[in-house]
């Protein structure tokens, strides 16, 4: 097994386990009714949704941009769900667990997406640094052998 399919392979799992955490948090959402949350959070919600499923087309098309994609948007669900659901303070744009009497699955839902995207982001990462070392090492190896004469 070399490096670049272990390293898709741990980007496909990760972006698994993230739309999985995903879908459980969005389901609580649901169960809870969307009145529970302020506005703004239900259109931030409505805006990783959509980051959602362009990384998910990304990964699992195999496309080039897959792992940026996967490692900013990681990076930014992770800080943004924190933010809106962990943050101590009650505003329009935070829904504090804290500040509500929720059950152990809401908690569970918002661990697991933040977590998963934390995954989700460090994959990506991950899988952005092989391919900048897999394509240095073909690009040294090239001038290598165009210094010998050789290609």
């Amino acid at each position: 097994m070399n490096a670049e399919r272990r390293s898709d392979r741990v980007l496909n799992a990760a972006t698994m386990a993230y739309a999985a955490a995903f879908v459980l948090h969005n389901a609580d959402h649901a169960r809870r009714g969307v009145d529970a949350s302020p506005q703004p959070v239900v259109w931030a919600g409505t805006v990783v949704a959509m980051l959602t499923a362009v990384i998910v087309t990304l990964v699992f098309t195999g496309h080039p941009s897959a792992p940026r994609a996967a490692a900013a948007g990681g990076a930014a669900i992770t800080a943004g769900v924190s933010f809106a659901h962990l943050a101590p303070v009650t505003s329009v744009v935070t829904d504090p667990l804290t500040a509500q009497d929720v059950s152990v699955l809401s908690w569970i839902a918002v661990l697991a997406e933040i977590a998963t995207a934390l995954m989700l982001a460090i994959a990506g990462w991950r899988a952005m640094q092989q391919y900048r070392h897999e394509h240095l090492h073909e690009h040294l190896h090239e001038h290598r052998m165009s210094n010998q004469g050789l290609t």
